[in-house]
């Protein structure tokens, strides 16, 4: 099974101006369809007022199954919201949304191309979603998640002030760590053993390589592949593309 994980920035790309700032969900459709993925988790999923979301678009278009919800409003374009979506080529039997809460502090961002130093931000609840999809050789959970990007602003993400939304976020993953269970997603942080770390003491494994870059303009890793015991790997890859992030995807098998 090849499951990938993609935060698609709501579908804009780099542009001739050397931004981000090009809307292009056909590119995006592209690259999904290239890597022939049997599950896709998508962060940043534009969630317009009306009409389809972008993974409904997505899914329609690769003929998948797909379930999500909008998430925080979105910071790219200002309208409507962003969203998480699992996309299934077998179906979603189910999908619900596991929030984190995070306090209501006034941070400040840090300062780097899309933000000036000292801009206030909100700090919205982030949220995990939880899917089962049906597969030939039983149920499977699914974990999608898009966490807040701390190194951005003036708090420290071990800050004492944040350790119940830590604390929540090992929990809702620990809950599967019995059961064949894929985490995937945007972690928005390059430690992220040290952000979670009871996640990894109780044997989860990142699979994607620990030197890769995945949050492009920061040249970091973000976004991780999470495996409970139950699988084995066959191959992970990190492909840097035309969006801010890397598609990042793993061929995995069920242990006999």
């Amino acid at each position: 099974m090849r499951v990938a994980t993609w935060n698609i920035n709501s579908a804009h790309i780099l542009s001739e101006s050397g931004k981000y700032d090009r809307e292009d969900l056909g590119y995006i459709i592209d690259e999904l369809e290239k890597i022939d993925a049997d599950v896709i988790c998508l962060q940043e999923s534009d969630v317009p007022p009306g009409g389809l979301t972008a993974a409904e678009h997505i899914a329609n278009t690769l003929g998948m199954f797909v379930g999500g919800a909008p998430s925080f409003p979105n910071h790219v374009t200002g309208v409507g919201w962003l969203g998480q979506a699992v996309l299934s080529k077998t179906p979603v039997l189910s999908w619900q949304m596991h929030t984190i809460p995070f306090p209501k502090l006034e941070v400040h961002f840090l300062g780097d191309s899309q933000f000036k130093r000292g801009r206030k931000v909100d700090l919205y609840d982030r949220h995990i979603l939880e899917a089962e999809i049906h597969t030939d050789n039983g149920t499977i959970t699914i974990l999608n998640g898009h966490l807040v990007p701390f190194f951005r602003f003036n708090i420290d993400r071990l800050d004492p002030q944040l350790q119940y939304a830590r604390g929540v976020i090992e929990k809702t993953i620990l809950l599967h760590q019995d059961r064949p269970t894929v985490v995937a997603g945007d972690f928005n942080d390059p430690d992220v053993g040290a952000y979670i770390p009871r996640v990894f003491e109780k044997g989860f494994v990142d699979v994607l390589p620990s030197d890769a870059v995945t949050h492009i303009p920061y040249k970091f890793k973000t976004d991780v592949i999470l495996l409970t015991e139950h699988w084995n790997v066959v191959k992970a890859e990190v492909e840097p593309l035309r969006a801010d992030h890397a598609l990042c995807w793993a061929d995995i098998e069920l242990k006999q």
